[in-house]
């Protein structure tokens, strides 16, 4: 073969991409409305799978995702700010709202969480051991007559205090 062959570049696979870079302000415009990821998504008409591809693709999408998130977060805190003056606010769908959409910065805080140590448990047994000695010799006793015993209502015998 000769070496006169035009050499062609690869031509792109698949369909081109939709991405514009209006989009980014266009998504921090919807973030400051308080719109979600999905719906973003959706004003912009495509799959939540499309931003989240763009994100990885773009840096300075990636950048306007990072800052309506903030701007999302920031809505929520106002609608609740101004919310809780209104007589018909309902306070308990507002926090559903954050713990949802915000789980890592709204959320119940659980008390961490005790590790048992084995110590503990031979504590336990230890108690446990002694108390049953202890009340032995108390059965013991009542039972020789050592101890006075009274009944109480049903009828069953008890030390006397």
């Amino acid at each position: 073969m000769g070496t006169d062959l035009e050499v062609l570049r690869p031509r792109g696979r698949g369909r081109p991409t939709l991405y514009n870079a209006a989009y980014c302000d266009r998504v921090l415009e919807l973030a400051a409305e308080g719109c979600c990821k999905a719906e973003i998504a959706a004003a912009l008409h495509v799959s939540v799978k499309t931003l989240t591809a763009w994100t990885k693709a773009h840096e300075e999408f990636r950048d306007a995702m990072t800052r309506a998130k903030e701007l999302e977060y920031a809505w929520w805190l106002a609608a609740g700010r101004k919310g809780q003056f209104m007589r018909t606010w309902n306070a308990s769908g507002w926090a559903l709202q954050m713990r949802n959409r915000f789980r890592k910065r709204f959320r119940d805080k659980l008390p961490p969480l005790r590790e048992e140590n084995p110590e503990d448990s031979v504590n336990a047994e230890q108690l446990r051991d002694e108390m049953e000695r202890k009340l032995s010799r108390i059965a013991d006793a009542g039972a020789e007559g050592g101890i006075p015993l009274a009944t109480d209502a049903k009828g069953a015998e008890k030390p006397a205090v």
